[in-house]
């Protein structure tokens, strides 16, 4: 969704970019309409679209594809798995994500008063038929504006024929080209990107150009000198959802100007420009998100991304090498193989490994590697065993479908990592066994140092363990700071007792931490 995001907004901005330096300045009013839905809607689609590389590159790489396998929840005593699951936390993600969607709200609720807002004036008011839609007489509306096929104006206008004429001539102009649909879409489209100054300045532009082009068809069966007069004393309101008079002195001098100016051509030159940066663009976002996508199946983990294989493999193929009995049974069957290492589960050890293996072009399995190894890096001497078992695991799994490229079977490396997770009920089993608990939860081999609130009563030591936002965190890992060391699990509330110290030496401050686990 944030590459969406992201991919959406650079669209935008480079377009609009691109329509401020060539068209801002135009005046064949529908062509700019049509240039910013044109923008706007490619801002929206071209991130979803994924195009093949239309100039591969000669010099082969390697592919792998990356499947993520999580071994769930070991039991310390049973190779059964719990029902349990740590609690979600509402983290930083969640703020942001919450923040958006009130921002968005807020918006949403402002367009919406406005749509009820003309409801409301409708409901109030007198209508007629005038040129195919209905217009609306209102006391006390100060000006007027239109909304879809419905035209409103002050009654009071009617004591001046003149005027009234000229108003209604411009917002069935406004009515006539729709103006109000693309007012609804400008709108929606900054309710969602709120956060893009684009959304804003489209929302603007497209206003605007409206009074433009109303104002140029008024003037057609309108003597201008009389329209100019009029527009500068009644408040001709901005068509749409605003109800409030939006134009102020500066804008209605522009208007002046652009009705005077002649309309001419926009140079072939600066259409050609505009549509070969929406192709430009097109192309390099489209096939940027098939080369993402390309990149991500060929990523590789570590430092070590060099194939064994003596052929060379093209980043692009056909096919990708599956599993004869399907990606489940994939997962079941290294499941189903891989034992916790005793040493491994005693001493608490979690992480990933990632194994790396050829898929020759019989489908067979060879060349069986591990580039990297979490539990190797975090806890020294005691991931060997778990190494075994996943290269153990993979060895003993059926063939792959080979990949396919130009319509033949080739070698090709794939990587898998495994990873190694226990449950909180687990580990709070470990605590309980003194057997390797000091040696496994070292402080230094943890990740997220909490915040503890602490007391010492007599022989009893007793407090909460709080992560940074002031939320107590059950199943953090708490030491007594001692050489001695003494260790216990949070309960769900957070807290922590120890009631016998007499065999903890030189009791320090107690410090928690929490285990990090990536997936």
């Amino acid at each position: 969704m944030m590459n969406y995001l992201l991919e959406l907004a650079a669209i935008h901005i480079i377009l609009v970019v691109g329509y401020w330096i060539l068209l801002r300045k135009e005046r064949q009013f529908g062509f700019m309409r049509m240039s910013l839905i044109v923008i706007t809607l490619a801002s929206l689609i071209i991130p979803l679209i994924a195009l093949p590389q239309l100039f591969p590159s000669d010099s082969p790489s390697i592919s792998s594809f990356t499947l993520d396998l999580t071994l769930m929840d070991i039991s310390l005593k049973m190779n059964t798995t719990s029902a349990s699951a740590p609690p979600s936390e509402f983290g930083i993600n969640h703020l942001m994500i919450f923040a958006y969607l009130t921002i968005s709200g807020f918006f949403l609720f402002r367009f919406s008063k406005a749509i009820f807002e003309v409801w409301h004036i409708r409901n109030r008011s007198a209508s007629f038929m005038q040129d195919g839609c209905k217009v609306y007489k209102f006391k006390n509306l100060n000006g007027s504006f239109s909304f879809l096929n419905s035209i409103f104006i002050d009654k009071k206008l009617e004591s001046d024929p003149a005027a009234y004429k000229a108003i209604l001539l411009h917002e069935l102009a406004h009515v006539k080209y729709k103006h109000s649909y693309e007012v609804i879409f400008f709108e929606l489209y900054k309710i969602c990107f709120w956060w893009l100054p684009t959304s804003w300045f489209v929302l603007h532009e497209i206003k605007k150009i409206h009074e433009f082009q109303a104002d140029a068809d008024a003037v057609k069966n309108f003597d201008i000198h009389r329209y100019s007069s009029i527009l500068i004393n009644s408040t001709l309101k901005m068509n749409g959802l605003s109800i409030s008079n939006s134009f102020n002195q500066i804008f209605t001098q522009k208007r002046l100007q652009v009705m005077k100016n002649k309309i001419q051509k926009i140079e072939p030159l600066k259409i050609g420009a505009m549509a070969a940066l929406i192709l430009l663009v097109f192309v390099i976002f489209a096939c940027s998100e098939e080369s993402n996508n390309l990149s991500r199946l060929a990523t590789t983990v570590g430092e070590d991304n060099t194939s064994n294989s003596n052929k060379s493999i093209p980043l692009v193929v056909e096919k990708l090498p599956e599993y004869e009995e399907g990606e489940q049974a994939f997962k079941e069957a290294i499941e189903n193989q891989i034992e916790y290492p005793e040493k491994a589960l005693q001493n608490g050890v979690q992480g990933h490994i990632f194994v790396k293996f050829t898929v020759q072009e019989d489908g067979a399995i060879s060349s069986i590697k591990t580039v990297r190894s979490t539990i190797k890096e975090r806890y020294p001497g005691l991931g060997g065993e778990c190494e075994v078992e996943a290269h153990q695991a993979i060895s003993n799994l059926q063939r792959f479908t080979p990949c396919i490229y130009n319509g033949e079977p080739i070698e090709i490396d794939m990587i898998v990592p495994i990873t190694f997770t226990m449950s909180e009920r687990v580990l709070k089993e470990i605590a309980t066994n003194k057997k390797g608990v000091v040696e496994a939860y070292a402080p230094h081999t943890l990740g997220i140092k909490l915040n503890v609130n602490f007391q010492r009563n007599g022989e009893m030591l007793e407090g909460t363990v709080f992560d940074d936002f002031g939320k107590t965190i059950e199943g953090a890992l708490v030491s007594t700071g001692s050489e001695n060391e003494g260790l216990l699990i949070t309960d769900k509330n957070g807290k922590f007792q120890f009631k016998d110290l007499s065999q903890i030496d030189d009791i320090k401050n107690p410090v928690a931490y929490k285990d990090v686990i990536t997936h």
